[in-house]
């Protein structure tokens, strides 16, 4: 875990790997660290298949970091389901409501972007990613 705090992804993956070898796959932080290290690695289709050992119901964290996976493999629409998820657990997550928003706009689901960055930026009214989903949602009106 202090190796992914400190983004020395590969020495973490190692000894993380090793600790799974070890028969710690009961403990769901260390599958969670793994993901995380694969994360930073950029091996996002790893990262969806180490999060088995995760359960990750309970988890908003890895809920988040498997729905970041999926938008960084182009997989919109789980992204988005797990975006739901997470949005209705935790409404006031302006970052979760714009990749949400993200999401949809991508799905070219425009009035669900529009709705899902309108509610980040009540939440934070400047937050530029939110302010870029709704012009790209403008341009597409038009």
């Amino acid at each position: 875990a202090n190796l992914v705090s400190q983004n020395k992804f590969e020495e973490a993956v190692k000894n993380l790997e090793k600790a799974l070898e070890l028969g710690y796959d009961e403990d769901s932080d260390t599958g969670y660290y793994l993901a995380k290290a694969y994360y930073g690695l950029k091996k996002y289709d790893v990262v969806r298949n180490m999060l088995k050992y995760v359960d990750i119901k309970e988890d908003p964290e890895a809920l988040n970091l498997l729905a970041l996976s999926h938008m960084k493999l182009r997989e919109w629409a789980q992204a988005r389901d797990i975006f739901k998820e997470l949005t209705g657990k935790y409404p006031k997550n302006h970052i979760m409501l714009t990749n949400l928003a993200k999401c949809e706009l991508k799905l070219n689901e425009f009035e669900a972007a529009k709705t899902y960055a309108s509610k980040a930026l009540e939440v934070f009214s400047d937050f530029d990613d939110a302010i870029k989903i709704l012009k790209k949602v403008e341009q597409n009106e038009q």
